[in-house]
């Protein structure tokens, strides 16, 4: 006779070498809040995660670790190993409305990925119409007027909340806004009104705790 999972049982108990195992109540409740805050549609993906994470295994940016739910990414790993490419690809197939932090202008279309964002100046910032669909990265005109720009950004994200349901929005080179109070307040709300905030950056100390930690895929 096959064990039984605990996919096939009550998630109180299930099947081990030794016989039936019971898990404690305040337990069960711990994995059901992890399964649902992160969007597992199993408990054994939700299981399989916190192994992962205990043995400092990375779990990967795919499409669906990135859009199984509202809380935010944090996507961090050394440099050049990835993570804007890898949010790259994955956004040219999104739908929707996105916003995209670009520093350094990474997300112009070429043969690895067409993003298909619209590039804006911190000029156009307040001219945007957040009822409408649209793809659009802020692109600074300027290292100077980058932090500028970002704070009037958010300054902006954070009195239309409720314009922004149905909006991702990638926060790159997110190290240097870490320290910004309208950045992190964005981040750490932003789950409850926004589609998605993917934040990337190269040290996870700067959003330590204020996300679900995901690495670039490999390629």
């Amino acid at each position: 006779m096959e064990k039984a999972t605990v996919e096939t049982v009550p998630l109180h108990s299930w099947y081990d070498e030794h016989g039936v195992t019971f898990l404690d109540k305040s337990l069960i409740a711990k994995l059901k809040e992890f399964k649902i805050q992160h969007g597992f549609g199993t408990y054994n993906a939700a299981i399989s995660a916190l192994l992962k994470t205990s043995q400092n295994v990375p779990i990967y940016v795919t499409e669906s670790t990135l859009f199984s739910n509202h809380t935010p990414v944090i996507v961090t790993g050394y440099p050049r190993t990835g993570k804007t490419t890898s949010i790259r690809k994955i956004i040219e197939k999104a739908k929707g409305s996105i916003l995209c932090i670009d520093p350094h202008g990474e997300y112009d279309n070429d043969k690895l990925a067409r993003p298909n964002l619209e590039r804006i100046t911190e000029l156009q910032i307040h001219t945007l119409d957040w009822a409408k669909e649209q793809r659009v990265r802020l692109v600074p005109s300027s290292i100077m007027a980058l932090k500028p720009s970002v704070r009037s950004l958010f300054d902006r994200l954070n009195t239309e909340r409720e314009m922004l349901s149905e909006w991702i929005i990638v926060i790159d080179e997110a190290h240097n806004f870490s320290n910004m109070s309208l950045v992190r307040k964005f981040v750490i709300e932003g789950g409850k009104f926004t589609r998605k905030i993917i934040v990337i950056c190269t040290d996870i100390k700067d959003y330590e705790g204020l996300g679900f930690i995901l690495r670039p895929a490999p390629y």
